[in-house]
This record gives C-alpha cells, sequence and structure tokens, in this order.
C-alpha cells in the first residue's frame, strides 16, 4: 500500500469547527491493520481539549477520538473482514 489517501476532521483551534483534512498514507508496519471507521466516540477529555484549552501531549492540529469501531480492510489475512472495536486506537 503506498500513498493512499484518508481523511480526518481535525481540531485545529480552540473553540472552532473542525477540518476535513486530506492526508497520505504510505503503508502498515508488521502487526498492522487497516480499519475502515465506522464510528467514533469521543470522551469528556477530548471535549476539555477543544472547548476549555485543556493541556494536549501533542502539538494542533489533533484528531479528537479514540473509542472506534470498524472493519479491517487491510493488513495481515486473518484480520480482513473482521469488526474492529478499540478503547485506545487514534491517529494522533
Amino acid at each position: 500500500m503506498s500513498n493512499e489517501k484518508y481523511f480526518q476532521w481535525q481540531m485545529t483551534e480552540l473553540n472552532k469547527e473542525f477540518k476535513l483534512t486530506e492526508n497520505f498514507f504510505s503503508g502498515l508496519a508488521e502487526g498492522e491493520v487497516w480499519v475502515k471507521v465506522a464510528g467514533c466516540g469521543v470522551c469528556h477529555t477530548d471535549i476539555s481539549f477543544w472547548h476549555h484549552g485543556v493541556q494536549t501531549k501533542h502539538a494542533l492540529p489533533l484528531t479528537l477520538g479514540h473509542e472506534i469501531s470498524g472493519v479491517v480492510v487491510k493488513g495481515d489475512a486473518a484480520w480482513l473482514g473482521k469488526s474492529n472495536y478499540s478503547r485506545s486506537a487514534s491517529m494522533w
């Protein structure tokens, strides 16, 4: 997989609307999979980053949300087509 396009809604400023950004993904490392996200939850900490200026570990822009669900679409054949959910997967 090389230079595949994907999109993210990113927080770029405090209290502002998120921006849709286009990104390119260059590949998977051993043991990783690509999940087509069906839904994502945000927690009170994410809301606090966005609306209350709580300090983040990384500089903006940020893609908030870390409780995702979806289906594995690339990677190890043993995982392809399987549903996935994670309490800690993210694209920070």
